[in-house]
């Protein structure tokens, strides 16, 4: 049995978009009035983030949740649902300067992830990065079922403003593509797009 540990992860955030997710169980988790619920997205310097975007990988639509200075964060016309952060997500995030965000919470646990067929927006749900190679060697931290249900996965570059992938070579394991030599991990505190070819479930193991 794993034991919960209370912890911190920070990382760092430039101005204009950044692709999100939180590496461990939140202690507070809610999107409203901070002087009620507190925020689940601490940023320093305060009143850096000016909205939030998930994707409902159903509907293939964003939900967006703004953010108003030293009041807290209030869902979108149409996004009514969009009320509190889940782990194992990933998130867009604009940030109207260079800030810092940092995550308070406990150790993350296993979980089981339902991925859609087509795009879906996922998080790395974990405090320790994790090695994407030849998965005889390596592992797969992408273990999904049905196997070699993933084609490919991107993460986004914010400080050059481009993606970086990474293909999934079925009964093998991940190689980055051209140009994306450096995308060989997940990290903790990113966010990522998938595709997959076929509705499959990640079983996400700590």
């Amino acid at each position: 049995m794993v034991p919960v540990l209370s912890g911190t992860y920070t990382i760092s955030l430039s101005s204009g978009w950044n692709l999100i997710s939180a590496p461990l169980n939140l202690t507070i988790r809610e999107l409203g009035n901070e002087s009620i619920v507190g925020d689940p997205l601490n940023v320093t310097p305060k009143n850096s983030l000016a909205s939030i975007y998930r994707y409902n990988a159903t509907s293939g639509s964003f939900e967006k949740c703004d953010y108003f200075d030293n009041w807290g964060w209030w869902p979108a016309t149409g996004s009514e649902g969009f009320i509190e952060l889940e782990p194992g997500r990933g998130y867009w995030v604009m940030a109207d300067q260079n800030c810092v965000l940092t995550f308070d919470g406990t150790s993350p646990s296993d979980l089981d992830i339902t991925l859609n067929e087509d795009w879906n927006l996922v998080g790395w749900y974990s405090m320790s990065e994790a090695i994407l190679g030849e998965e005889a060697l390596v592992g797969n931290p992408l273990n999904v079922t049905p196997e070699n249900s993933l084609t490919s996965i991107y993460r986004y570059n914010a400080t050059a403003g481009l993606f970086e992938k990474c293909d999934h070579f079925p009964d093998w394991g991940w190689g980055p593509a051209t140009g994306s030599e450096g995308f060989t991990r997940l990290e903790p505190g990113r966010g990522y797009w998938v595709m997959a070819t076929n509705e499959c479930v990640w079983k996400h193991e700590i």
